[in-house]
């Protein structure tokens, strides 16, 4: 079946299943399908295909799991290490004072984004 069919089903089987769960409520699941001449196999089927590929199209559109980041290392400059302090601010922060410089991290910073504040520092001074 090429993918225009397919789509083309998929939307059709979505409106009845949309459809059935708009019926009124004094009205069965089974009556309803009865009436509009819906298989009740068919629709189960259809409904479990559409979660299926509906499932697979969150978790293809979420965020992998980011592997922890190597720990990498900026060589700062001797002058801006005689001039450098650190000191806890609030929560899981840290903040640094390099010379004239000052840069409050949190704990939540990225690794990557750390690397590159860090760099920044280095190539600044």
């Amino acid at each position: 079946m090429d993918q225009c069919t397919h789509e083309m089903r998929g939307n059709r089987w979505l409106q009845i299943i949309q459809a059935c769960e708009r019926r009124p409520t004094y009205q069965s699941k089974t009556e309803w399908l009865r009436e509009n001449g819906v298989p009740e196999s068919s629709y189960y089927n259809q409904l479990r295909r559409l979660r299926s590929e509906l499932s697979t199209q969150i978790k293809q559109s979420l965020p992998l799991e980011q592997k922890p980041a190597e720990t990498s290392f900026v060589e700062l400059p001797p002058d801006m290490l005689h001039s450098t302090s650190v000191s806890n601010v609030e929560g899981d922060s840290i903040q640094l004072k390099i010379g004239s410089s000052e840069i409050i991290i949190s704990d939540s910073i990225s690794d990557e984004f750390l690397t590159r504040i860090l760099k920044a520092v280095r190539y600044a001074g």
